[in-house]
């Protein structure tokens, strides 16, 4: 199993970074795929 907790990712320089995941759990069992995207 893969689990996540509260995963943030940010794109961008630190004067202009944009936050485009924030927060995500995810819990993911053996044998299945799961893609994860922003904007």
């Amino acid at each position: 199993m893969l689990k996540i907790e509260n995963l943030t990712a940010t794109v961008g320089d630190e004067d202009d970074a944009k936050t485009i995941i924030n927060g995500l759990t995810l819990e993911v069992p053996k044998g299945e795929v799961h893609a994860i995207m922003g904007p």
